[in-house]
């Protein structure tokens, strides 16, 4: 009777240890597990929560008419709150009026602060984002600050390419001075790279506004590094993408993988990661929707991306927001990278080598991340090689409009590209929806067409 007794007890504590082990080893790893919460539980947008990526760049006239451009968002986080207070207090309780275009060049020459996005931003979105809801009813892609009078802000929505939008003026803001000081901190170094406004300047060969990249002499950049940490040599280090893909799953011992031609493939009963020949990632979750799932709006959405993408291990690089496409209740973001005050962006021929828009694309379901593409590689700068140009943007504009027989230039930007035999700092050229690329670097000048933009 004792040894049944004794037996029984045993049977009962090893089937108690297995239940305890189980539930660490999973239940425990779960929780813990990004993405597992992610997809179990969506993306809830608290209230003093904040996108990060919406903005391309902010810009500051100290009031000489030369800008400080400044991209990376990490180091903004404070004036990208103090600007998004007051946006929100300026178009929620200032009056208001249509933008004048003459007015918009006097605007431009003050001090002023000018967020810039990468894409149409519309009122639904900037109410999503900021709080306030503007009456403005086209796409805009900039918001330009102003201090007017003692106390008092300007805020001017307007497109870049149309230099249409709407103007929301506050006699009184509370918070003046935290406008104030991020003006008086655009001050341009002699010899340092500083930007000028198109229309300030009536750079009448734009269509628009830009910010053209200038400086006041010989200036320098950085080459770029590129690592692929899935490869060896060139070849697929098989036991590095292994552990490169276990960060996609809530419990990597369980993961399976096969072949499918040249593509690897890693799966669980509830996701999917692939890596393709072109060096190209995809990592796809399946998900029950909940037909009581509340409505997200744009911002919501975004988070949940940026929630994504933040608690993605293997990713070493800023992002920022380049685009984005919604059809029903599917949102796909488009990201691109930021590297020393440059962005970094993949070459035309490189978008159609990999299927990709932008170096990162993220789907969003109903506030849930579900899906992510992205070109795998790791970027930095190499200090101890500057590379030093004198090159002009006038030289680019002549030497492009000479050679394409074109009268107006759309956009002009200076970027790092990828192009799939390196990395290095183009001028790029937008025209009628062509895309043209010079180096930057005092080489013999060569002008690549890229191809036309969709």
């Amino acid at each position: 009777m004792f040894n049944k007794f004794k037996n029984l007890t045993i049977t009962l504590l090893i089937l108690l240890a297995v239940y305890q082990t189980n539930k660490l080893w999973f239940e425990g790893f779960s929780s813990h597990n990004f993405f597992y919460s992610i997809l179990e539980n969506g993306y809830e947008r608290g209230s003093d929560s904040n996108t990060e990526s919406e903005i391309e760049y902010i810009a500051v006239n100290n009031g000489g008419g030369r800008y400080l451009l400044t991209y990376d968002n990490n180091s903004m986080v404070q004036i990208r709150l103090n600007l998004k207070r007051a946006a929100n207090a300026v178009v929620g309780k200032g009056s208001f009026s249509r933008l004048d275009k003459d007015e918009l060049k006097e605007y431009l020459k003050s001090r002023c602060i000018v967020i810039h996005y990468d894409f149409d931003m519309d009122r639904f979105t900037f109410k999503s984002i900021y709080g306030s809801e503007p009456e403005i009813y086209k796409g805009f892609d900039n918001c330009l600050f102003n201090v007017t009078g003692t106390n008092g802000i300007r805020i001017t929505l307007f497109s870049s390419n149309t230099l249409e939008g709407v103007v929301y003026e506050l006699n009184e803001y509370s918070d003046i001075q935290s406008i104030s000081e991020i003006m008086d901190a655009g001050r341009i170094i002699e010899g340092s790279r500083y930007y000028v406004s198109s229309v300030q300047n009536n750079y009448n060969v734009f269509v628009g506004n830009e910010f053209i990249p200038a400086q006041t002499g010989e200036t320098y950049y950085y080459n770029i590094s590129e690592d692929n940490p899935v490869k060896e040599n060139g070849v697929t280090d098989v036991t590095a993408l292994d552990s490169y893909a276990n960060n996609y799953f809530e419990n990597p011992v369980l993961k399976w993988s096969s072949m499918d031609g040249n593509t690897y493939i890693f799966s669980d009963e509830r996701r999917v990661v692939k890596y393709y020949p072109n060096n190209v990632m995809e990592y796809k979750a399946y998900y029950g929707y909940n037909n009581n799932e509340k409505d997200f709006d744009f911002a919501e959405n975004l988070s949940a991306a940026e929630d994504f993408l933040s608690n993605d291990v293997n990713l070493k690089n800023e992002v920022y927001l380049t685009g984005y496409y919604t059809l029903d209740n599917i949102t796909t973001f488009y990201f691109d990278y930021k590297l020393d005050n440059f962005t970094l962006s993949l070459s035309e021929s490189m978008k159609k080598k990999t299927g990709l828009k932008s170096i990162v694309e993220v789907t969003v379901e109903n506030g849930h991340a579900t899906g992510c593409r992205r070109y795998i590689a790791d970027y930095q700068t190499t200090i101890k090689e500057p590379v030093y140009t004198d090159k002009t943007f006038l030289e680019v504009i002549d030497k492009v409009l000479y050679e394409t027989e074109s009268e107006y230039i759309n956009e002009l930007r200076l970027g790092y590209m990828e192009t799939g035999e390196g990395v290095g700092l183009y001028y790029i050229l937008n025209i009628d929806g062509r895309i043209y690329t010079v180096s930057a670097e005092n080489e013999p000048e060569e002008t690549t067409e890229e191809t036309t933009e969709e």
